[in-house]
């Protein structure tokens, strides 16, 4: 590869990883339980439910000394048997004190959470991978979440726990893939004959 090529692809992968702004850092956060309710109008029962939230952890806030919240950020429901649907309202993800984690919609409540009753979130700032960890439901029963194709209603949990679970892709992977497809580029457009 001749070296202004070599130049390209650096000065490109340089822009992109210029590009993510500090602290931008994208994590997912999920809960999970077993229960019954309906979505979308499609009833089911003792189904596993899977709450997921995306968002950045430059959006963290501490509205008060015992609580981070990361908000909005947009949220999907899915529900074995019936499909995934996302909700139209934002969500947000709170960690109260350090023995609750929820996600919730934004000016009505909890969606679904996961309460230890203990201090096992403690250190943590919903802004690293934390989890799985498991404990108490937190839910609004009977409540209906808009979503994109209706609604989301949890009328009952099978056993009354949670899983609470955050990931962060590692961005060093996110770098080196964007350096590599920049230098694949470069090199197909070198031999196309345009350099």
């Amino acid at each position: 590869m001749p070296a202004r090529s070599l130049w390209m692809a650096a000065a490109a992968a340089v822009m992109v990883s210029a590009a993510i702004p500090a602290g931008a850092v994208p994590i997912i956060y999920s809960e999970q339980t077993v229960g019954s309710g309906t979505l979308d109008g499609h009833a089911f029962t003792d189904a596993n439910i899977l709450i997921t939230a995306f968002g950045d952890t430059a959006n963290l806030t501490l509205p008060i000394a015992t609580l981070i919240r990361n908000t909005p950020v947009t949220g999907t429901v899915d529900v074995t048997g019936i499909g995934t649907d996302t909700f139209t309202v934002p969500v947000k993800v709170e960690l109260q004190s350090d023995v609750a984690a929820a996600i919730s919609e934004v000016g009505v409540g909890f969606i679904l959470g996961t309460s230890t009753g203990t201090h096992a979130f403690a250190g943590y700032a919903l802004n690293t991978t934390f989890g799985p960890i498991s404990g108490g439901t937190l839910d609004n029963l009977h409540h209906a979440f808009a979503t994109t194709g209706g609604s989301f209603v949890l009328d009952s949990t099978v056993s009354h726990t949670a899983i609470f679970n955050a990931s962060v892709p590692d961005p060093t992977s996110l770098v080196v893939l964007a350096t590599g497809l920049v230098a694949l580029a470069t090199r197909r457009f070198a031999a196309s004959g345009r350099m």
